[in-house]
């Protein structure tokens, strides 16, 4: 059984434009993650509860939170600002009460810290 090609070549150019978008698809994602890299730390905590106790006391305000990683005296929660390139991948992701949240993978370590997902 022999199948006879379309003589438009439509389907070719099809498989072709594909093919390129799929390829193409990884050296973004590449270049979106090495822009994530760098930039300012992540706040990050051990446990979740701890994440939205400090975010609920902060407002998620980024000048308040500084200020109170900068209190020595403060209770941190188990919190930390993470430097981006320490942290990996996605290691557990939950969503409570409409908002979601990831537990990213940390270099030389075997725990995950939560934090808000990247916007």
């Amino acid at each position: 059984m022999s199948r006879s090609r379309p003589a438009s070549g439509w389907a070719d150019r099809a498989v072709f434009a594909l093919a390129a978008a799929l390829t193409a698809l990884p050296c973004a994602a590449a270049e979106k993650g090495a822009a994530a890299k760098s930039g300012p730390p992540v706040v990050t905590c051990g446990s979740l509860a701890n994440l939205r106790m400090l975010l609920r006391d902060t407002k998620g305000e980024a000048a308040a939170i500084a200020r109170l990683f900068a209190d020595p005296k403060a209770d941190h929660l188990g919190c930390a600002a993470t430097p981006r390139d320490r942290l990996g991948g996605v290691a557990d992701h939950v969503v409570v009460g409409g908002t979601g949240y990831d537990c990213l993978t940390v270099k030389d370590s075997t725990v995950c810290r939560w934090a808000e997902p990247a916007k």
